[in-house]
């Protein structure tokens, strides 16, 4: 998304209210808005993970606001005029929902570090330190300069301990990562044991079972033996029962017989 469909620079007729008034200064150009990497209005927030400005857009409702905000302040002299009110709402307008939103501050202090202070008004050289100078004294004017450089350095500060914020967080995002890997090797290092122990478990539970059948096999055979040799056993009595008798009977019969001849 960009913002083609309005001029980069110049009054901005879409969003004017009568076209007429004699702008004084430029903002868009002044405070950059126009993103020079995207040829449009991307945040203007700073990205320290990539090291540049952020390129995210801005939604067409906060754009639309964004550059009815810069056309009124086209018409409001920054030098003698407090517009830091209406720099921080064009900062939350023009900085990213997702992830700037936190940089208002700084950088509405490096927009208001960039004001065309001194170039609104003529400075006067004389003697006398409290002299004329257009709207503002010497003293002011370096008292200006002086907090500009201050803001500045503020600005320099916050974009720091910002970075190192950012920092930290990716540190904390690594770390998290590193954090939930190493759950996960280990929920997997779990899961291999759970696995291994079952089927050695059921390995074993086969192994038992087969040694138990072959256990009743055995013993089925041995019974087996057993039964077919009290079988022989009792058919050989059996048999020397019935061959003594047979014996017996012969001899008796034997002998009466010859009682008979005699």
């Amino acid at each position: 998304m960009g913002i083609h469909s309005v001029p980069r620079y110049g009054s901005f007729d879409t969003f004017s209210h009568s076209g007429k008034t004699k702008k004084r200064w430029d903002p868009i150009e002044t405070l950059e808005i126009i993103n020079p990497d995207r040829n449009c209005l991307t945040c203007v927030g700073y990205a320290p993970s990539c090291g540049r400005r952020c390129r995210n857009p801005i939604n067409q409702a906060n754009r639309a606001s964004a550059f009815q905000l810069l056309k009124d302040l086209e018409n409001i002299d920054p030098s003698t005029t407090n517009i830091e009110p209406q720099l921080r709402r064009l900062a939350s307008l023009t900085l990213c929902l997702r992830y700037h939103q936190n940089q208002v501050y700084p950088v509405v202090d490096e927009w208001m570090s960039v004001l065309p202070v001194r170039n609104s008004f003529k400075m006067e050289e004389t003697d006398d330190s409290d002299g004329d100078m257009g709207h503002l004294s010497r003293n002011e004017l370096e008292r200006m300069v002086k907090e500009m450089k201050e803001m500045l350095e503020k600005f320099q500060r916050d974009r720091k301990r910002q970075e190192d914020k950012d920092l930290q967080e990716r540190e904390r995002e690594r770390e998290e990562k590193e954090r939930q890997e190493k759950e996960r090797r280990e929920k997997e290092r779990r899961e291999k044991e759970r696995q291994e122990k079952e089927r050695q478990e059921k390995e074993q539970e086969e192994k038992e079972h087969r040694e138990r059948r072959r256990q009743e096999k055995e013993r089925e055979e041995k019974e087996r033996r057993e039964r077919e040799r009290k079988q022989r056993e009792e058919e050989e009595k059996q048999r020397e029962k019935e061959e003594r008798e047979k014996r017996e009977r012969e001899a008796r019969e034997k002998e009466e017989q010859e009682k008979k001849e005699k």
